[in-house]
C-alpha cells in the first residue's frame, strides 16, 4: 500500500459505529438555497437572502461520511440542565457535547449585540401580532391563528421568500405549504426586518426532534445539512477523529426554481421593507430595478455584521470529555464580523427589466383583516405532541409539496 494512500474500509470497524442495518433513509430535506439557478421571478428575493444574517445557514453545506451522520443521530441525546437543553453523542470513538451557543457559532448566526447600536434581540410577538402581520404580506385568505397559515395564499414576493426559508431551514421532506411555529417566525423575522434569536428557534426544532418519542424519528434523519456542518466543525475540533475520507458520503439537496405564479385575485403585496432591501447588493439589477419601480434610494453602507465571525472556533478542551448535564462549551474569539461599506455604483435598469419588476409588484399597501378579538400576549410554541403532529400533517401533505 502506497504511503499515502486512504486506509481501506474495514465494515468490522464500522459496524462497531454502528450497524448498517440500523442505517436509516437518507430522505432529502434541509437543502440549500441554490444561488447559481437561473433567474427566478423575484430575483431580488435571492439578493435579500444572500446578505441577510441567515445566509450562511442558508447554503453553507459539509461533506462527512454517511457512517458519521448515522452514528451521531442514532447516538444523540437532550438533556436539560437548569432550563436548557444540551445535545450529546458520539462521532467514531469520541463523545462530543452540542449546546445552542455552540450551534449558533457553527451556523454563523447573529447574536444580540451582533447588530450595530442594538444589545439585544427584539421581542417575540404575540400569536396575534403575527398574523396581522402575515395578513399584510398580502394574504388571500383568513388567518386567525398561525397554525392555519398557509403558503398558497401569500401574495408571490413573499411566497417566494418563505418557500426558502420553510425548504432551507426546516426538516420537512415534503408538502411545504405549512410550517411549524419556529420557522413560521423565522420567516416573519426576516420578512419584517427585526433582530430575532434565529439560532434559538432553530435549535428548539432540532431538540425536539431528538426529544421525539413518536416512530417518525425512526423513519428518515432530519435536519441532514445542519447535522453535517455540526460534524465537520467537531471532526476540525477533535483530529482524533478518523477521516475516512474514502466512505460514501452523503448527497446535497439543492432548491429548484420556484415557477412563476400570479397573485390571487384580490392580494395586494407589502412593499419590501428598506432596512431589508439594504441587505442586497446594491449594484445587483434586480435590486436596481425594484428601487428604481418604488423610488427607494440605495444606502451609502450596507447593514451591519450578520454573525460571528468565520474565524472563530470552540476552545479544545483537554482531559476527558463533558458528560456532565450542566457542562457548557466554551466559545472562544467569537468576534463580529465588521460591517463592509459600499459604495453603490447606479447602472440604469433596461425598460425590460423595470417593467418585469413592476408587473409583479405595483401597487403595495398594508392589507387589513380581521384577527382574534382577544390578543394574547405571551408568545409561545406548542407542546411538543402538537408540533409533532402538526409536522407529520405537513409532511404528508401532497399540495404543491414538490414545487421549490
Amino acid at each position: 500500500m502506497a504511503q499515502n494512500q486512504p486506509p481501506a474500509i474495514d465494515p468490522i470497524a464500522d459496524a462497531e459505529l454502528i450497524p448498517e442495518d440500523q442505517f436509516l433513509p437518507l430522505t432529502a430535506n434541509n437543502y440549500h438555497l441554490d444561488v447559481t439557478q437561473p433567474a427566478i421571478q423575484y430575483q431580488v428575493i435571492i439578493e435579500i437572502l444572500m446578505g441577510h444574517p441567515i445566509s450562511y445557514a442558508l447554503t453553507e453545506t459539509a461533506t462527512v461520511p454517511v457512517l458519521y451522520l448515522q452514528q451521531f443521530w442514532h447516538s444523540l441525546r437532550a438533556l436539560e440542565a437548569d432550563g436548557e437543553f444540551h445535545l450529546e453523542g458520539r462521532i467514531d470513538h469520541t463523545p462530543v457535547l452540542l449546546t445552542c451557543d455552540l450551534f449558533r457559532q457553527f451556523l454563523r448566526l447573529p447574536t444580540a449585540g451582533s447588530i450595530p447600536g442594538r444589545q439585544s434581540f427584539d421581542p417575540m410577538v404575540s400569536d396575534a401580532t403575527l398574523c396581522t402581520d402575515l395578513l399584510s404580506l398580502g394574504y388571500g385568505a383568513e388567518l386567525r391563528i398561525p397554525s392555519t397559515f398557509n403558503r398558497k395564499y401569500l401574495s408571490t414576493i413573499w411566497y417566494t421568500m418563505f418557500t426558502y426559508i420553510n425548504r432551507c431551514l426546516s426538516a420537512i421532506t415534503k408538502g411545504i405549504d405549512q410550517t411549524s411555529a419556529p420557522i413560521l417566525r423565522i420567516f416573519h423575522a426576516v420578512a419584517f426586518n427585526r433582530h430575532m434569536d434565529f439560532a434559538d428557534f432553530l435549535w428548539f426544532e432540532l431538540v425536539q426532534r431528538v426529544r421525539s418519542t413518536t416512530s417518525r424519528r425512526q423513519n428518515f434523519i432530519p435536519f441532514m445539512r445542519f447535522l453535517q456542518i455540526v460534524i465537520r466543525n467537531f471532526m476540525n475540533l477533535y483530529p482524533e477523529i478518523q477521516r475516512r475520507s474514502t466512505h460514501p458520503t452523503c448527497p446535497q439537496h439543492l432548491t429548484r426554481k420556484i415557477p412563476s405564479r400570479a397573485d390571487l385575485e384580490g392580494v395586494v403585496a407589502r412593499q419590501i421593507p428598506v432596512g431589508l432591501l439594504d441587505y442586497a447588493r446594491p449594484t445587483a439589477l434586480s435590486v436596481i430595478a425594484y428601487r428604481h419601480t418604488h423610488n427607494i434610494q440605495a444606502p451609502m453602507v450596507r447593514p451591519g455584521p450578520t454573525g460571528p465571525a468565520q474565524e472563530a472556533r470552540p476552545e479544545r478542551r483537554e482531559g476527558p470529555r463533558p458528560r456532565t448535564r450542566g457542562g457548557k462549551v466554551r466559545i472562544a474569539g467569537a468576534s463580529d464580523r465588521a460591517s463592509s461599506s459600499r459604495q453603490p455604483s447606479s447602472p440604469t435598469p433596461t425598460e425590460t427589466q423595470m417593467a418585469e419588476e413592476a408587473t409583479d409588484s405595483e401597487a403595495f399597501h398594508v392589507q387589513s383583516s380581521s384577527v382574534a378579538a382577544t390578543e394574547d400576549t405571551t408568545p409561545h410554541y406548542d407542546s411538543e405532541e402538537t408540533q409533532i403532529a402538526a409536522s407529520a400533517s405537513a409532511e404528508s401533505s401532497d399540495s404543491d409539496g414538490d414545487d421549490d
